[in-house]
């Protein structure tokens, strides 16, 4: 199991190939690893690696379609399909469910190593362009409550943000309201936030033993300025475990972002 942080950098990207007598493409999704002790692990893809794309007869516009251009990180291609199919009427709900239940399937073979953290990087990206264009379109179903809003952040002195980020992806395809406070975040300013946000949960990423603490930290402060039992605490991040969430009295401790989405929907019921 890789844990978020290992590696120094990570570069991506994508070579398209002409096909002769097609009109059309094969895209190739190609990752390569920059190691912390030096040196370059290069793969490609193996889950949806390749996408041809057959233009004689125009590209069908279909969920499925922006589906799979989320899952092959083709942003660009996915937000004009979807501002095409908005415009042709298409509920942009109906959009949103789509993406959340391939997020969904994407989790589920996160968890079985048939997908890596590559994968869910570029359709974690890909998932965010495409809500710039929905959100703007999506109205409140009649007789639903409002989202519960979750406030995310790396805690003080430490600046990966990478676990987090994802965290924050896979709650708002979830259906949760995201505040990211983004990296080196001072404990005071989640509880500023969570006042103002009226917040149901606050989220603490820590991907550092050095770090850690400041996840303890910000529950003591919590109970001292009267705020225990207003929202729940989630912690998380490589270093951490359920028995250090139990030692310092947070509510949640999941292993990875799909698990934390499914634990925080059952406790807020």
């Amino acid at each position: 199991m890789l844990h978020i942080g290992l590696f120094r950098g990570l570069l991506r990207y994508k070579n398209t190939f002409p096909l002769k007598g097609w009109g059309g493409a094969v895209n190739v999704r190609h990752f390569a690893f920059f190691l912390p002790f030096g040196g370059i692990f290069y793969t490609t893809s193996r889950d949806a690696g390749v996408t041809l794309f057959h233009q004689a007869g125009g590209m069908e516009m279909s969920i499925e379609t922006v589906r799979q251009q989320m899952i092959d990180g083709d942003g660009e291609a996915a937000v004009a399909l979807v501002q095409q199919m908005v415009e042709q009427g298409v509920a942009p709900q109906e959009i949103m469910n789509g993406l959340t239940e391939e997020m969904g399937i994407l989790g589920e073979k996160f968890e079985k190593f048939e997908v890596f953290l590559p994968d869910l990087m570029i359709a974690g990206d890909a998932f965010m362009q495409i809500m710039g264009v929905l959100k703007g379109h999506l109205t409140p179903v009649e007789g639903a409550g409002k989202a519960a809003t979750v406030v995310i952040g790396t805690v003080k002195g430490d600046f990966h943000d990478i676990g987090k980020n994802i965290v924050g992806i896979v709650l708002q395809a979830n259906g949760f309201n995201v505040v990211d406070l983004g990296s080196d975040v001072d404990a005071i300013e989640y509880i500023k936030t969570a006042r103002k946000e009226n917040a149901s949960v606050v989220g603490l990423s820590a991907l550092m033993t050095t770090t850690m603490p400041g996840q303890e930290e910000f529950i003591k402060l919590v109970s001292e300025m009267g705020d225990k039992g207003k929202y729940l605490v989630c912690v998380g991040g490589a270093p951490t475990s359920v028995e250090w969430a139990k030692r310092i009295g947070a509510d949640v401790w999941s292993f990875d972002a799909f698990e934390c989405a499914a634990k925080i929907k059952k406790l807020l019921g």
